[in-house]
């Protein structure tokens, strides 16, 4: 019995990595030069740097011990550090009642309370219907902590109005926290700790893409092939089986004959492989699902370290990032004493001014733009640039209709399985991620069908 894999993220690999214990026949088809998709570490010079900031936190105790068996002991637990710059000042974020209120003036923090009890007060007699991001958000927090920065910040990675995203995006990213969370931790002592408020994680001491590649060299060793540097081309259907897989890579065009397929590349690319064609219908609504790009600006300095954040958020307009993390924080082997380097994020449209802009043009907008926000700085040693033109799902507003059209034409055919971000269209988590390969792979071995994204997304399933 032969599995192929589509795409060499952790998700996919997960699955091969559990059927591959299990003794089936897996290959992975990976369009990259290496595994990992965006849990990927890279090199420049001594350097080593992430696809943006990475951090290993889960609930399944099973998960954990088997991640640490797998780092053998490279594997740290780091306190959590991020915070958001807002008004020329850094907020704690997850949200501190006394430090965010404080930061940002007495006026201010004033009406975010005022606001935020006003709302819940008034949706206890009229409640403010779950229409969008917009509304979802400021029923929670009420509109001053909104205008200040969920709306900007929302607006700025998406480039879309929040009002045009769906609910669905605040419901999987910060229903688990509201103001009151952040009040009521301030006065009182919780025993349930949110997972929005994990405050500690583990983290591989040279860089996330430590897992994924042992992953992948446990899949070599137990008999697996993981082909990189080849996009698929073709995936074959018949009689509402897939009967094989076609590549295309430095060797030219291959094919491989498989019993059954887990797909975690993006849903567009997908539906445009499929032989024979989906209904028109059907390609039309993988066309209207949309992912955002990013644009990582890496500036490399000659300085200990710029924060002692592993990562700052910016909503506000007046610079391009919406990101910014330094590796060094995470692992101190991640750079050389007396130089770190900085992870500049920018979500874009493939296509778009960002995307297209030349090089030095992008590195001299985030120097100034770090100047200007956090610090002033060194003269930046070398910079360079990485684009990643599926970074994350968006949910704009009558999504889920596309989506719920591709599920069930994909649904039919009877030996093909979509797990991962984008095989979901779903933004989850690293663990979420890797159990969703794992529950594929179980699938396949016990020839049951698990309701992957479901049981992933409420954890404790590993085994």
């Amino acid at each position: 019995m032969v599995t192929v894999v589509l795409g060499g993220g952790l998700a996919g690999l997960s699955a091969a990595w559990k059927l591959s214990e299990n003794g089936s026949d897996v290959v992975v088809i990976e369009k990259e030069s290496g595994v990992g998709g965006l849990a990927r570490t890279c090199s420049f010079g001594d350097l080593r740097y992430d696809f943006g900031p990475h951090r290993f936190h889960t609930k399944d105790n099973g998960l954990l011990r088997t991640i640490e068996k797998l780092c053998r002991g490279d594997l740290i637990l780091r306190e959590r550090k991020s915070q958001i710059c807002l008004k020329g000042k850094l907020i704690d974020y997850p949200l501190r009642a006394r430090n965010a209120f404080f930061s940002l003036g007495f006026s201010t923090s004033v009406r975010i309370l005022w606001d935020y009890f006003s709302i819940r007060l008034r949706n206890m007699f009229f409640p403010i219907p779950d229409s969008s991001f917009e509304s979802w958000t400021i029923k929670r927090f009420g509109k001053a902590l909104y205008d200040i920065y969920f709306g900007p910040y929302t607006a700025k990675i998406w480039g879309i109005t929040p009002v045009s995203i769906s609910k669905d995006w605040a419901a999987q990213r910060i229903s688990l926290m509201s103001l009151g969370d952040a009040i009521r931790r301030a006065l009182f002592r919780s025993k349930e700790v949110p997972r929005t408020y994990v405050s500690t994680f583990y983290y591989p001491t040279r860089g996330i893409g430590e897992i994924p590649e042992r992953i992948a060299d446990e899949i070599v060793r137990k008999g697996g092939k993981i082909i990189l540097n080849s996009k698929v081309i073709e995936v074959k259907v018949n009689s509402r089986r897939v009967e094989a897989v076609m590549y295309e890579g430095k060797e030219g065009r291959k094919s491989v004959q498989c019993d059954h397929v887990i797909s975690s590349i993006p849903l567009i690319e997908l539906t445009s492989v499929l032989q024979p064609k989906p209904p028109l219908d059907i390609l039309e609504a993988s066309r209207r699902l949309q992912y955002r790009a990013i644009v990582f600006v890496y500036v490399v300095l000659r300085m200990e370290h710029v924060t002692q954040n592993q990562w700052i958020y910016f909503p506000e307009a007046d610079v391009m990032f919406n990101r910014v993390s330094e590796p060094k924080n995470f692992s101190s082997e991640m750079t050389p004493e007396n130089e770190t380097i900085l992870c500049v994020e920018t979500t874009c449209d493939k296509g778009d001014e960002i995307w297209n802009s030349d090089d030095g043009d992008l590195c001299k907008r985030v120097v100034d733009g770090l100047q200007k926000k956090i610090v002033e700085m060194p003269k930046a040693d070398q910079w360079f640039v990485r684009r990643v033109e599926y970074a994350y799902p968006l949910y704009a507003k009558g999504y889920e209709t596309d989506l719920k059209e591709m599920r069930s034409y994909l649904s039919s055919i009877e030996n093909l399985m979509l797990i991962g971000r984008n095989g979901l269209f779903r933004y989850s988590n690293m663990d979420h991620s890797m159990l969703m390969g794992i529950l594929a792979a179980k699938s396949i071995l016990e020839g049951a069908r698990y309701d992957v994204e479901r049981v992933a997304s409420e954890e404790g399933y590993f085994g």
